[in-house]
C-alpha cells in the first residue's frame, strides 16, 4: 500500500476506544473514505480479528508511530480488489495496515 492511500491520521484516543470495544468512531471514519470509493460488495473482517491485530500494533508501536485510516482508490473497488482499514506509519512508511473492509 502506498502512502496514497492514507486518508485520515487516528489519534491514540479513537485507538484506545476501538479497543475498549468501540469501534464505531473508526468504523465511522473508514466508511466516510470507503463510500466516496464507491465499492460494491463490501465485506468487513471479524471484529475480534481486527482488534487483536490492533492491540499487538499498539503493543509494539513506537512513540513516533502513527496510526490512519486507509482506502484504496476507487478503481480498485470497482475491480473487486478494494480496501480500507487502520494502518501502521513508521518513519513515513506503512508498515503493517488491518482491513476492516473489501470488496
Amino acid at each position: 500500500m502506498n502512502c496514497e492511500s492514507l486518508k485520515a491520521r487516528l489519534s491514540l484516543e479513537e485507538i484506545r476506544e476501538c479497543l475498549s470495544g468501540d469501534f464505531s468512531g473508526i468504523l465511522g471514519k473508514v466508511g466516510r473514505h470507503v463510500t466516496t470509493c464507491t465499492p460494491s460488495a463490501l465485506r468487513v473482517p471479524p471484529f475480534d480479528e481486527a482488534k487483536s491485530r490492533l492491540e499487538k500494533l499498539v503493543a509494539d508501536c513506537k512513540d513516533t508511530d502513527e496510526f490512519w485510516v486507509f482506502c484504496t482508490p476507487r478503481d480498485t473497488w470497482q475491480h473487486l480488489f478494494g480496501r480500507a482499514g487502520i494502518a501502521l506509519v513508521r518513519d513515513g512508511k506503512v508498515v503493517e495496515a488491518i482491513i476492516t473492509a473489501l470488496n
